[in-house]
């Protein structure tokens, strides 16, 4: 604190650098004392209330213990003015939460044993006892909603219905009654509104009628139809995805590991932006690019277009992706990034290393800028557990080759090809398990990636299910479904 005045000190500054040095003079032989004991991190996390005195902020304070001693802790002036006490100890509990990620993923990299779930004790109710509800309100706040409510009531008045007005409190009304059907799935729209005791939903009917529902859902809308840009198939859609990607980044990029990965959207209509992925398990519909964090925490997503996207021609496709994507983080150097072979190459993992990012991918044979590896085919009859690799000293790209169950090649630009674990593989010949040398960067690979099939799994469990006749209708849901989860 005594640094924020370093460069125009008082008295008063001078008096409580006194009492710190006496502090420090009466404490050198103190010291921090660990004993065995239960491998669980405890945190604990308060804020000073507008304790600044010149600037009205509060101040955010937490400390993690492990095994009977403090490993670590922060006393830091928020950013921002906090309008309650409420607000500051969230904002300090968030910062606590950032942290906690961080020593879950080091515990797990030093191999120590431990509870998944990391426990933090705040000592006030209010920021404990804040609902899902207000947790989404940060995501679907009145910015989205009043979006939704003029473009709707906008589009009602372009088709011949000005006696259609719908407000703010009737669309959260109707975006509850769509995630209402996530997890409560009937045949039909009508089925909702049954007074059969099998079908009854007494909650959706208090909420809305069907019939002002079905009218809602004819005119929703998130765009000005007289303002759509012709370069852009999306447009429909594109103002409530560019303000929910500025939502998803509200609280930073707080996650170390970062996922890249692809999305598919189910759609069986006609639209030239409509993809078929054969090897997917949605084999028809949207593709949305996704940048999320290994737990699938979505940041960003883009959808793509096909060839109606601009990107550079410097640059493949999924190079181009990779690069938009991670355009948005402040600081490379705190994240550690992972996609597979579909983006990777050495081109792009040169120019990721030149620009600060730690990056690890899957990469294809012919991308590996004609590595000097033992080929796919030999690699095969090699004994399982065999591995090669390639270090580019100029450009700090490492390939390494392994034949586990298949035969991988991996590029990182930042890790070694020196530590070997051990893992158990089912051997189809001997009917048994047997144990297999591993690269380590294999199993840091595995651990890392996949954060989009995550975000992507925890919205198909429970996905709106009501469907739509428009083309747009299921980019709509799951805009509101990435917001919900």
């Amino acid at each position: 604190m005594l640094s924020r005045f370093s460069s125009d000190p008082g008295k008063a500054h001078w008096t409580a650098l006194k009492r710190i040095l006496r502090y420090l003079q009466g404490t050198i032989n103190k010291c921090l004392f660990y004993r065995k004991g239960s491998d669980e991190i405890a945190g604990f996390c308060d804020a000073d209330w507008a304790g600044d005195t010149d600037s009205r902020r509060s101040t955010t304070g937490y400390i993690f213990m492990f095994q009977g001693g403090a490993i670590s802790w922060l006393t830091k002036r928020q950013q921002t003015v906090a309008l309650s006490s409420t607000e500051a100890e969230l904002m300090s509990t968030v910062c606590a939460i950032q942290e906690s990620l961080w020593l879950k993923r080091l515990q797990t990299e030093l191999v120590l044993s431990g509870p998944k779930a990391m426990t933090i004790f705040c000592d006030n109710k209010s920021a404990i006892s804040l609902s899902s509800l207000q947790l989404w309100d940060c995501f679907i706040d009145d910015e989205v909603l009043m979006l939704v409510v003029e473009s709707t009531n906008e589009y009602a008045a372009q088709n011949n219905d000005p006696e259609f007005v719908t407000t703010m409190d009737e669309e959260k009304s109707f975006l509850g009654i769509l995630y209402i059907t996530g997890y409560h799935t009937l045949p039909n729209i009508p089925a909702y509104w049954s007074n059969r005791e099998s079908l009854d939903c007494e909650y959706i009917k208090r909420s809305m009628s069907r019939d002002r529902f079905k009218q809602i859902k004819k005119y929703i809308h998130v765009c000005d139809n007289q303002n759509l840009r012709p370069s852009d198939k999306f447009a429909k859609v594109s103002p409530l995805n560019d303000t929910l990607n500025k939502k998803f980044m509200q609280f930073g990029v707080f996650s170390h590991n970062l996922s890249i990965d692809e999305q598919m959207i189910t759609y069986y209509g006609r639209h030239s932006c409509k993809m078929f992925i054969k090897s997917k398990p949605i084999r028809f519909g949207y593709k949305y690019w996704c940048l999320t964090s290994d737990d699938g925490y979505c940041y960003q997503f883009i959808p793509y277009a096909g060839a109606a996207t601009k990107f550079s021609n410097d640059y493949s496709l999924g190079e181009n992706v990779v690069l938009q994507l991670l355009s948005h983080l402040e600081r490379p150097e705190n994240h550690n990034v992972t996609f597979d072979n579909f983006f990777t190459s050495y081109k792009l993992m040169r120019r990721l290393r030149c620009n600060g990012y730690f990056a690890t991918g899957t990469v294809r044979d012919n991308r590996t800028n004609y590595a000097p590896l033992v080929c796919t085919n030999n690699m095969k009859k090699r004994p399982r557990g065999s591995s090669d690799f390639v270090f580019d000293r100029n450009s700090e790209v490492l390939v390494t080759r392994w034949n586990g169950n298949s035969v991988v090649t991996i590029m990182p630009n930042f890790l070694k090809h020196e530590t070997l674990r051990h893992v158990k593989r089912y051997d189809r010949k001997g009917k048994k398990m047997i144990t297999v040398r591993q690269p380590l960067l294999i199993h840091e690979y595995n651990h890392r990636m996949g954060g989009v099939d995550l975000f992507d799994n925890a919205m198909n469990n429970y996905r709106i299910k009501i469907r739509g006749k428009k083309w747009y209708w299921p980019l709509l849901t799951n805009a509101f479904d990435a917001a919900n989860f």
